[in-house]
């Protein structure tokens, strides 16, 4: 099978990137793969094609690249498109190519600019042209139908490269950085929808009980200043860790460190959380997690099954839920033993032959 993907890029240092890295890098094992993307980055046995202004463009630009986009992905026999900007010019193209397209649905930019009256247009001209929109949760599915009525929608979450991170790694140089108590992690970027400010008000009650904790925050953005600033007032700053990005075995080794994971992402004017990866990653490491209800999350970790959800926005509840799987070692290692399991169960590979399936259908269908 000759299989087109249309994304940003396939960098690990964005969501959109590490998505489409992973699932390109299984797809390789079901036919062949070619990218048109925005950025470069090199695949073993892919083709790879950077034609692409960047996602964020305005929808009249990507138009313009029409042509191109006709051109490079004229031999694929699906097209399946990652990111959701890109989609109503693929959709467009479509026309020309009669393809059978899918596109996935994220979160934040699968749902906000529906409101918009230009790009929310646009977007849902893709919709309908799409033979299926996959979407990483059942919290996108149901706001992408209750704001068009499309129905040609299913539900296939985000992936784990399990045997990556279940993997023992030699984490004795970072025991010696942070020698002594338990270690809270964090992984995302430094944004006001990822709710540190909640992790960090509900760690200052944490420590009011149990001093000898750490909360280490891997990530980079604009809000690092304000969260910094925050920690100065709670009085926390000498055990908050911002340890900028990480990436590849690095990050691993700071998820085998933690005690809990913990996120809990908040939903800001339509920007949400569509799933997170990192809980299945936290997950993969056999780490307990604590998250929030927020947006796709309880897709990603089962509350009292693989973590603890509470209520988004709530900092007692979050400090509680903390408190209690530092303390209950018992039942940290029942969660942490529960999202290895759940963690498997959702590898890459797993996601991709589900993709497969609806691939071989859809040709199959345009065929018949």
């Amino acid at each position: 099978m000759r299989i087109g993907i249309v994304t940003s890029s396939l960098a690990n240092t964005d969501g959109w990137g590490r998505y489409s890295n992973e699932i390109v890098n299984e797809l390789r094992n079901y036919g062949k793969v070619k990218v048109v993307s925005h950025k470069t980055e090199e695949v073993d046995g892919v083709e790879s094609h950077t034609i692409l202004p960047s996602p964020l463009s305005s929808p009249l630009k990507l138009m313009w690249y029409l042509p191109k986009m006709v051109k490079h992905l004229k031999d694929c026999e699906v097209i399946h498109c990652l990111v959701e900007p890109y989609a109503p010019l693929v959709a467009l193209s479509n026309i020309f190519l009669r393809k059978p397209f899918f596109m996935t649905a994220h979160g934040t930019y699968a749902v906000q600019p529906l409101s918009c009256p230009v790009s929310g247009r646009f977007l849902r001209f893709a919709y309908k042209r799409a033979d299926r929109i996959l979407c990483v949760s059942k919290y996108t599915e149901s706001r992408i139908q209750n704001a068009t009525n499309i129905k040609h929608t299913c539900v296939i979450p985000n992936g784990v490269d399990y045997e990556r991170f279940a993997k023992k790694t030699d984490i004795s140089h970072l025991k010696a950085e942070f020698a002594t108590g338990k270690i809270i992690l964090s992984v995302g970027a430094l944004k006001p929808r990822k709710g540190y400010d909640v992790m960090l008000k509900a760690f200052r009650m944490v420590k009011d009980e149990i001093a000898n904790v750490k909360y280490l925050i891997i990530g980079d953005g604009s809000w690092q200043q304000d969260l910094c600033h925050l920690a100065k007032q709670l009085k926390i700053e000498e055990d908050v860790y911002f340890l900028g990005t990480k990436s590849g075995d690095e990050l691993i080794q700071y998820y085998h460190l933690c005690d809990i994971y913990a996120h809990t992402p908040v939903n800001i004017n339509d920007e949400f959380e569509g799933f997170g990866i990192v809980y299945l990653e936290a997950g993969a490491c056999g780490k307990p997690v604590v998250a929030s209800d927020s947006g796709g999350v309880p897709d990603a970790v089962l509350d009292g099954v693989t973590g603890l959800v509470v209520p988004e926005k709530d900092v007692e509840a979050t400090a509680k839920a903390l408190k209690k799987v530092l303390i209950d070692e018992k039942l940290a290692r029942e969660l942490g033993d529960n999202g290895r399991k759940r963690a498997k169960e959702l590898s890459w590979d797993n996601i991709a032959k589900k993709f497969v399936r609806i691939y071989e259908e859809s040709v199959r269908n345009k065929k018949g």
